[in-house]
């Protein structure tokens, strides 16, 4: 069941990264006014994204795996802040 979710997640994580380039224009409307440089911002998150989706699908079980989980917490708690 854990694989499962991971590869769920994963493919979750990959198709966003890749609408951050599809539909760039559409992200750059999530990224609040004060925050400077929106553009690269999008570009950087979803750069981030797919990596997270490589990394849940190829990181070894243990200590990389939970890093990997522990990291991507992080990034969705500011991406609840940022939706960008």
């Amino acid at each position: 069941m854990e694989a499962i979710a991971r590869w769920v997640l994963a493919a979750g994580l990959a198709f966003a990264g890749v609408m951050h380039f599809v539909a760039f224009d559409t992200f750059l409307l999530l990224v609040p006014s004060w925050l400077p440089l929106p553009g690269p911002i999008v570009v950087v998150t979803g750069v981030m994204e797919v990596g997270f989706a490589f990394a849940l699908v190829l990181a070894p079980a243990g200590k990389w795996r939970r890093m990997v989980g522990l990291a991507l917490t992080a990034f969705l708690v500011e991406k609840g802040f940022d939706p960008a």
